[in-house]
């Protein structure tokens, strides 16, 4: 009988690498603009789900800091796998008027619920833009 012996890499990079990297990570977010005033973000509330029906769906908001606003979904196929669409017009944060946002996104399953489970993993992104006072530009 023959053994070989398999070596697992953990990592390409070294561990000081890493740290470094999630050093610079921490340190470029603590200069990072807070929040921006009068923006309705496009892609929140997500609400996708591996149950999501497929084609059109009106949502009533309440985006942070305003008042009420709509959410207007359609997506391609049921479930989370494809391309939808989003659309929002809600009260500007901080300011009158309305502010817009709407986006493309793009999901689908890393991994499917088996035998004894019932957990679907999902991934999920895109791209979309918010319009108010100012302009924000987001791909989550």
């Amino acid at each position: 009988m023959r053994c070989s012996s398999v070596i697992f890499r953990t990592s390409r990079f070294p561990r000081s690498t890493l740290t470094a990297f999630a050093l610079l990570v921490v340190i470029g977010t603590i200069g990072a603009p807070g929040n921006v005033a009068a923006q309705t973000a496009w892609e929140a509330p997500p609400l996708i789900s591996p149950a999501v029906p497929a084609g059109a769906s009106l949502f009533l908001v309440n985006p942070h800091g305003g008042d009420l606003g709509g959410l207007i979904t359609y997506r391609h196929a049921a479930g989370p796998v494809g391309m939808g669409y989003r659309f929002a017009m809600t009260d500007q944060n901080g300011g009158d008027g309305l502010a817009v946002s709407g986006g493309i996104d793009f999901s689908g399953f890393l991994s499917r619920a088996v035998e004894g489970s019932e957990v679907d993993v999902m991934w999920w992104s895109g791209i979309g833009a918010g319009f108010g006072e100012e302009t924000v530009v987001s791909f989550p």
